[in-house]
C-alpha cells in the first residue's frame, strides 16, 4: 500500500492507501479541512498490533491509521494549531511531532500511541517548523531553522545538550 495524505485548508481533505502494483485506491479516510499539512506519514510498527501511518494536522492533532486498511486506530486532538511541515519521528514506541509557521517551529508533543493515546510532554524552545527531527537510539535530535541543535532524551524530554550549528 502507497500511503498519501492530502491535509489541506481548501476543503477537500484526505489520506488514501493506493494498491502499490496497480495504483487501485483501497481506502480512502476523510479529513476536516483547516491548514495545510506537508508532513510525509511515519511508520509505526507497534507490538502486537498492526503496522500503522502516523499522520499530523491541526483539525485532527496526531493520527494513527491501519496501514493496510485506512481505519482511525487512535487519535490526540488538541496540541497542534499551526501548519506542519516537519514529518513525525517514531522513537521507541512514542511518536514526536512539531508544527509552527513561518521560519520557526512553535509547537510540540511526544505523543503515547494506542489504546491510552495521548500527550506524554511537550518541549518549549528552539523547535523546527521545516527541518525533521531524528531519533536515534534512546534520543530525538532536534534541528531549528535557525540552526539550534538540540539533543533530547527521547523518554523524558531532558535536554542532554544544545549548541548553535553556525547558520540558518
Amino acid at each position: 500500500v502507497v500511503v498519501v495524505g492530502n491535509d489541506n485548508a481548501s476543503g477537500d481533505a484526505f489520506l488514501v492507501g493506493l494498491d502499490a502494483a496497480t495504483g487501485e485506491t483501497r481506502w480512502r479516510h476523510e479529513r476536516k479541512s483547516q491548514a495545510a499539512s506537508y508532513i510525509t506519514p511515519a511508520v509505526l510498527r507497534p507490538v502486537g498490533r498492526p503496522t500503522e501511518v502516523i499522520f499530523l494536522s491541526p483539525p485532527h492533532g496526531v493520527s494513527g491509521l491501519n496501514a493496510l486498511t485506512g481505519q482511525l486506530t487512535w487519535e490526540v486532538v488538541g496540541p497542534f494549531t499551526q501548519k506542519s511541515v516537519a514529518s513525525p519521528v517514531v522513537a521507541g514506541e512514542w511518536i514526536f511531532a512539531v508544527a509552527g509557521k513561518g521560519g520557526g517551529g512553535t509547537e510540540s508533543a511526544m505523543i503515547r500511541p494506542g489504546k491510552d493515546a495521548g500527550v506524554v510532554y511537550q518541549i518549549q524552545a528552539d523547535l523546527p517548523y521545516v527541518p525533521t527531527p531524528i531519533a536515534v537510539g534512546d534520543f530525538l535530535f532536534i534541528l531549528s531553522d535557525s540552526g539550534i541543535m538540540t539533543c533530547v532524551e527521547a523518554a523524558s524530554g531532558k535536554v542532554r545538550w544544545r549548541e548553535s550549528m553556525g547558520g540558518r
